[in-house]
């Protein structure tokens, strides 16, 4: 096969996971050396990672540029696919997605002022940079706004039409090249302004190359297709595995040509209407990770923020190792929703729910075993955060469990309980890190506590409340998954042994009862195993 078919390959769930979270771990891999590298590089000079922190949080918000339509590219993608009208529904929605986004980018740099003096101005007695330092700050976070609103879109496009290589391979090399060039503008100058624009250029240059591949892949989509069915027909002799979803154009007749929307008004408004809500409730999300660093910046200076910040993304790093495996069976999950194969597409979600979470916690719970020696790595500047780590896991912990409500949500057409969800344990973060910090002086221990347990408490509230609400019959383990957390929150005043032994009783659950997982999940995994093993030797 030419090297073009091989990297817009659409393989199945099992292949597509492989790759992507082969790539993604090669991802917060070198994400965690990066935060090590700014560590080391930024020295006793925390305030500059503080800045950079805050200009993170200005451009993670560049969606809200498309209003949210990265979110409905991955989930329409496969309903226009299905239908035959992937190359039409390309060429009508990426002008728009363009010019939305630019639109909207020169109304926010219009208002950068006064989003300097909201976001980056730091009430704290001691603040270290002067006005115009963060105007610039803002003006290239601003900019890398943009850059990030198209690559997410191009991202979203490629999400849903399944081609995880390709999507690894875009992801794998900015992650490279940001790396790179990061460390060659921190060595001569190291501000937070040379990281934004270390950034924006490696941003620049993978939206680019990305765009040009996407092209092709839409446009060589029905040859590549075709080719592939061809290859399996011949090499892969072997039952289909529940879970193993193969791409297929089979079950295209089970939809009438009515069921797509014809006119540009009315695609334009689905695509907007479904990507408003949902990114709203993500990015309200978002702000909930970044709340307690936001409040710790401005009410106790940039100085605190930069040692906040490394903790905050070196938790989140380990934490968002599930994001690829959840978003590929999303997309596969989301194609069978379509196919009208719901309850086998339900079944999927919550075994690879399940699986994910235990795995992450694992690492969770190692991680917070483990601190006492590997803080030594960090430069001693930054070593005074960690007291900061449990109520980071457990809001991570909680944000992973809170995904799968999510899912459910996105698969209903209910994007707006996302947004409650993310609303509620905003609010309830705020209340509780403004009182921790202030009336008992917790500083930003207490800014991380109060994010961990708001989570805990939303998400619990989420699970319990609206999954019941949909009429979904859930397997008792996923319940005993979704409160395993709250082993990290009881540990704060317990030894560490007592949570290591627990943790092994949680896992003997798993391996040796049905308790979490019931014995046709357990072969679906078994099967998912396999399968990535056999496509290996081939």
């Amino acid at each position: 096969m030419p090297f073009i078919h091989r990297l817009l390959k659409i393989g199945s769930m099992a292949e597509s996971m492989g790759v992507y979270v082969s790539a993604t771990v090669v991802q917060k891999f070198l994400g965690a050396a990066r935060i090590f590298i700014f560590m080391y590089l930024f020295g006793q000079r925390t305030e500059q990672l503080g800045l950079w922190g805050i200009g993170v949080l200005i451009f993670a918000f560049g969606p809200l540029l498309t209003l949210g339509s990265n979110h409905s590219l991955a989930r329409y993608v496969s309903f226009y696919e299905a239908r035959g009208q992937l190359a039409e529904f390309y060429r009508r929605i990426r002008w728009f997605v363009l010019f939305l986004a630019m639109a909207l980018a020169a109304i926010a740099f219009a208002f950068s002022d006064e989003i300097t003096k909201w976001v980056i101005v730091s009430r704290a007695q001691d603040a270290m940079a002067d006005f115009e330092t963060q105007k610039l700050l803002c003006l290239l976070a601003l900019a890398n706004a943009l850059a990030l609103a198209l690559y997410v879109n191009m991202l979203g496009f490629m999400a849903g039409m399944r081609v995880y290589r390709l999507i690894s391979s875009i992801e794998v090399c900015f992650v490279v090249l940001f790396t790179a060039l990061s460390a060659v503008m921190l060595i001569s100058s190291p501000t937070a302004i040379a990281l934004l624009s270390a950034h924006l250029i490696a941003m620049a240059i993978s939206i680019i190359a990305g765009s040009f591949l996407l092209h092709l892949a839409v446009s060589h989509y029905k040859e590549v297709v075709t080719s592939q069915t061809i290859t399996d027909e011949k090499i892969i002799v072997e039952p289909k595995v529940e879970g193993d979803d193969v791409s297929s154009t089979a079950s295209l007749a089970a939809f009438e040509p009515a069921d797509v929307p014809q006119k540009i008004g009315k695609l334009y408004g689905r695509i907007l209407s479904y990507g408003l809500v949902s990114n709203v409730g993500q990015l309200m999300l978002f702000g909930v990770i970044y709340l307690s660093f936001f409040l710790t910046h401005r009410q106790l200076g940039e100085d605190q923020a930069g040692i906040f910040y490394p903790w905050l993304i070196l938790c989140q790093n380990l934490m968002l190792l599930a994001n690829p495996v959840l978003n590929v069976v999303f997309t596969y999950v989301a194609r069978k929703w379509e196919d009208r194969q719901r309850n086998e597409a339900l079944d999927i979600l919550e075994t690879s729910f399940k699986a994910v979470a235990i795995i992450i916690s694992t690492l969770g719970v190692l991680a917070y075993l483990s601190s006492p020696w590997w803080v030594r790595l960090l430069e001693s500047s930054y070593r005074l955060g960690l007291p900061l780590l449990g109520g980071l896991i457990l809001f991570f912990l909680m944000m992973l469990n809170l995904s799968f409500v999510n899912i459910v949500a996105k698969l209903r057409e209910q994007p707006i309980y996302i947004g409650i969800t993310a609303f509620l344990a905003g609010a309830l973060n705020l209340i509780l890190a403004l009182w921790w910090m202030k009336e008992f002086e917790y500083g930003p221990e207490g800014a991380a506590w109060a994010a961990g347990v708001s989570m805990f408490v939303v998400g619990c509230l989420a699970s319990f409340i609206y999954l019941p609400s949909c009429k979904i019959k859930l397997h008792s383990g996923t319940y005993f998954v979704l409160m395993a957390p709250v082993l990290i929150l009881i540990a704060k005043w317990l030894p560490g042994y007592v949570l290591g032994l627990c943790w092994l009783v949680v896992l003997g659950l798993v391996l040796f009862t049905p308790l979490v997982f019931k014995a046709s999940q357990k072969q679906i995994i078994l099967e998912f195993v396999r399968n990535i093993f056999k496509r290996k030797k081939r």
